[in-house]
């Protein structure tokens, strides 16, 4: 008796444990265990089935930005986020998207960027979001363009062009706090830059 009562009592510490992993939460793969599969438990002729456990967490991709992983997916971007499929980025056209409300630290990702579009008209966009851009590292950034954009001033755009010594142009046409003096004044810090503004129309 005694040997049967340890026998049973194994099979239903097998039988209650077949319903939980090694967490002590329930698992979906194992509640479903039948009675017929139960009564095996007892029987050590039979193989015992092994512990399902759970796969390994799947590294996230996407960005951070939601406006910014909309704007690519509206322009028909086929990657998957991962930061090598973000490489191929070349431009962003994110003007009046409000991309600089979640940040630009998924410019990152992309240091192949030659050409940005934020800002626009009705756009929040301030100095210092553009001080905030001028930190990220774009080592082969050409243009930055902010037409329309109401907020700006030559102050933000002078920390654009100390960041970025590869830049060739600067679009700020129909931006209400620049005059001719402050595109040439903008131009004399970097001068194979060219400032374009309504002067030049």
């Amino acid at each position: 008796m005694a040997n049967e009562g340890t026998k049973d009592s194994q099979f239903w510490m097998d039988f209650f444990s077949s319903f939980y992993i090694t967490d002590g939460q329930p698992d979906p793969a194992t509640a479903s265990t039948s009675m017929v599969d139960a009564s095996r438990l007892g029987d050590p002729s039979i193989p015992k089935k092994p512990t399902p456990t759970r796969p390994a967490p799947v590294s996230q991709t996407g960005l951070a930005n939601s406006k910014l992983q909309k704007l690519f997916l509206s322009d028909g971007f086929t990657g998957d986020f991962s930061d090598e499929s973000l490489l191929v980025v070349k431009v962003i056209n994110g003007g009046g998207k409000e991309l600089h409300t979640e940040g630009f630290e998924d410019f990152k990702k992309m240091p192949n960027i030659e050409t940005i579009t934020i800002g626009g008209i009705n756009s929040t966009l301030t100095d210092d979001d553009l001080k905030k851009l001028s930190q990220i590292e774009l080592p082969n950034i050409e243009g930055i363009m902010l037409p329309f954009t109401p907020n700006i001033t030559p102050d933000g755009v002078s920390a654009l062009l100390k960041s970025y010594p590869t830049l060739k142009r600067i679009s700020v046409v129909n931006c209400a706090n620049f005059t001719e003096k402050d595109g040439h004044a903008l131009e004399a810090l970097l001068p194979s830059c060219e400032i374009t503004g309504n002067w030049n129309f």
